[in-house]
């Protein structure tokens, strides 16, 4: 929240600091593992099984071992890129130089506000929107708590999303949000209807 950052901005770069450094150490290959299966306590997802593996329901996504067996109880396990983003982007995504999952993109906020506005969550996409998302993503401070630990940063504050990124294949740019949204026939406030038919005898 903006009053901690101003009422304690040694605490709130620290902190930054360490998220930073823990998203660090989760993704680098040789720690996976080890985060397959810290994670499986109940201080974090509960997601410890009372059989098998302590890892088996966490291990896929982070380590990208996923088996699409079928009911011969086969292992077809598959090795992935797509992995658990903590901080390094796997080589089969597209990213601009310096660019990490924990950089704070204001054109993520903007998206944001889409997806609220398109379910439901806000009445409507904010007019002051670019003020919002320079008031609530600071990159100013993640560029100040990066540069202290030597960790490049983008130089823009904004990007344009390929349609790749998206499981709808619909890119994204924040300079036309509006447009964006309305692109989208699926939406809260247009709901789909559905109709029920009786045969009587």
């Amino acid at each position: 929240m903006e009053p901690f950052i101003q009422n304690y901005p040694k605490t709130y770069r620290a902190l930054l600091k360490a998220m930073i450094e823990a998203c660090q150490y989760c993704s680098k290959p040789e720690n996976q593992e080890e985060v397959a299966q810290l994670i499986t306590n109940r201080s974090f997802t509960g997601a410890r099984p009372k059989t098998g593996p302590i890892d088996q329901f966490t291990r896929p996504a982070i380590l990208g071992e996923y088996n699409y067996g079928g009911f011969d109880s086969k292992d077809r396990t598959v090795k992935s890129e797509d992995t658990t983003i903590f901080f390094d982007f796997p080589s089969n995504l597209p990213k601009l130089p310096g660019e990490h999952s924990t950089f704070l993109w204001r054109s993520h906020s903007i998206w944001l506000m889409t997806q609220a506005a398109r379910w439901g969550q806000i009445k409507e996409f904010p007019a002051n929107a670019e003020e919002l998302a320079t008031t609530g993503w600071r990159t100013d401070l993640y560029r100040e708590v990066a540069a202290d630990t030597g960790i490049e940063c983008p130089k823009e504050d904004y990007k344009v999303e390929t349609p790749e990124v998206f499981i709808d294949q619909k890119g994204f740019d924040p300079s036309d949000p509006i447009g964006y949204l309305n692109s989208f026939e699926i939406r809260a406030n247009r709901p789909t209807r559905i109709y029920t038919y009786s045969h009587q005898a």
